[in-house]
């Protein structure tokens, strides 16, 4: 498994090239999210692409990352008291030219705060 640099992922647009093989891929893996989808108008021409799972309380978010996508599902819970609480996120990292098998991973990131 090949151990990636988050410092060299920063950039948060992508060309029309780069677009196609994205969108391949999550048809590919992921049918009928397309019409799940939100943020349309948002995500258009960025790394992102959001979409809800099964009663719309997993939000998926799937990232463009060169040669891979990552995709992070978080469930959110609407029935938490006082405020919404998100619980997750489940990341795996998959080749942009395979199948939803994990083939990468985060390096060290920066400590916030």
């Amino acid at each position: 498994m090949k151990t990636l640099d988050p410092s060299q992922f920063v950039t948060m647009t992508i060309e029309e090239a780069d677009t196609t093989r994205f969108e391949a891929f999550l048809d590919r893996n992921y049918r009928g999210w397309r019409e799940r989808e939100f943020h349309k108008a948002k995500n258009a021409g960025t790394i992102r692409r959001q979409w809800y799972v099964g009663v719309d309380d997993i939000e998926r978010n799937a990232l463009f990352r060169k040669e891979y996508v990552e995709v992070r599902d978080q469930f959110i819970d609407l029935d938490a008291k006082d405020e919404a609480r998100i619980h997750g996120p489940k990341n795996i990292i998959c080749d942009i030219d395979g199948d939803l098998t994990p083939a990468a991973k985060w390096g060290n990131r920066p400590a916030h705060g």
